[in-house]
């Protein structure tokens, strides 16, 4: 951090403010086939904010995605906006749709036994949509889904996209 290595940096910044600092984890963001869009929201100054977002969008062609980058942030605001806890389906916790599932059965234990599979089908479909990335109605355009973006972009501009991972920061 301006030219200190880490340590020294975060020495000298607890001297100036006075408070104890501790750097619980950390994520180096670097790919030669992906670009990484962040996205700060209720910024303090232009390196800093409450809550802060970056997704990693890998791609065939790194300079010519890198001129739609504004339209890709839309991604990375979702993401501190919507607060997905998976990518898609196959990334979310298993234990978490067991959860889910159990809380459905009980929400609907007076309903016939013949429906009850399909309501639960019905309402883990929604509940994956709802917290998966990929499944989200696209804040700037709730007709349409995060998937469905992505896919819009590839094709107009001839590129092969795929969102490959997502971190969200809240302080």
């Amino acid at each position: 951090m301006d030219e200190k290595d880490l340590n020294t940096a975060l020495t000298d910044l607890i001297s100036k403010i006075g408070e104890n600092i501790q750097i619980v984890s950390y994520k180096k963001y670097k790919s030669d086939n992906s670009i990484f869009i962040q996205y700060l929201h209720n910024k303090y100054n232009s390196s800093a904010s409450k809550i802060a977002s970056v997704v990693e969008v890998s791609t065939d062609n790194i300079v010519e995605t890198k001129k739609i980058i504004d339209s890709l942030k839309v991604i990375a605001m979702q993401v501190s906006a919507m607060k997905p806890m998976a990518l898609d389906e196959k990334s979310i916790n298993q234990k978490t749709l067991d959860d889910e599932k159990d809380i459905i059965l009980k929400q609907i234990e007076n309903t016939p036994d013949d429906k009850k599979e399909q309501i639960v089908k019905g309402k883990l479909n929604k509940f994956v949509k709802e917290n998966t990335l990929l499944g989200q109605a696209l804040i700037t355009d709730p007709k349409n889904t995060v998937s469905n973006y992505i896919l819009t972009l590839s094709k107009e501009n001839n590129l092969n996209l795929n969102i490959t991972s997502m971190d969200l920061y809240t302080i």
